[in-house]
């Protein structure tokens, strides 16, 4: 059976608090038999970093590794630098299914979210 790990991917920032909220995100995530644990990484400022997450994961027995980036959009980051970086974990355990979703993106869910934090500040 495999054992699935979800790696929440964000940009990392100096500010302590915005990783923070990346951790308190991860720690919300429901678990079940799909996703048996829940790991963060960041991109780039932070650590982990994406390859250490893809370790971290595999030394804690993920065979399958599901990679979420924590994105709105589909810019660069997304679209080719953690490719790339995923592309390294696929050469260093070719045993260990890698994939990713897409961003966050345009999303009829977030239109709620939006409207809600909106809706906030009205008087």
């Amino acid at each position: 059976k495999m054992k699935t790990f979800l790696l929440l991917i964000g940009h990392g920032s100096k500010a302590a608090l915005a990783n923070e909220q990346l951790k308190q995100l991860a720690a919300l995530y429901p678990l079940s038999n799909q996703i048996q644990a829940v790991q963060v990484a960041y991109l780039e400022i932070c650590q982990p970093d994406i390859a250490t997450g893809i370790d971290l994961c595999v030394q804690n027995g993920a065979t399958q590794i599901i990679v979420m980036p924590y994105f709105l959009f589909d810019g660069v980051h997304v679209a080719k630098d953690i490719p790339e970086i995923l592309e390294g974990g696929r050469k260093r355990y070719p045993k260990v299914s890698i994939k990713m979703t897409k961003a966050i993106g345009v999303d009829e869910g977030m239109v709620g979210l939006i409207v809600e934090r909106v809706t906030s500040v009205l008087n």
